[in-house]
């Protein structure tokens, strides 16, 4: 998983097996001629055998919620 912020916007994609996200929506004004732009924030839980990753609203509502194998 590559991890990346500074584009105002969530967005994610996998490319050659590896998922790349950008979370930049804290709260700065959003670039609203793309997909995810809402403001969120990330939590990413760690397991033993996978990553769960959380895109969270700021109303507490889940918006993504996926995991990842290690």
């Amino acid at each position: 998983m590559v991890a990346s912020g500074h584009e105002h916007r969530f967005h994610r994609t996998i490319q050659d097996g590896i998922c790349y996200l950008i979370s930049g929506g804290g709260g700065s004004p959003l670039h609203n001629n793309f997909s995810g732009n809402y403001h969120h924030f990330m939590k990413i839980s760690v397991f033993p055998t996978k990553l769960n990753v959380k895109t969270i609203g700021v109303f507490g509502e889940t918006i993504e919620n996926f995991d990842l194998a290690l």
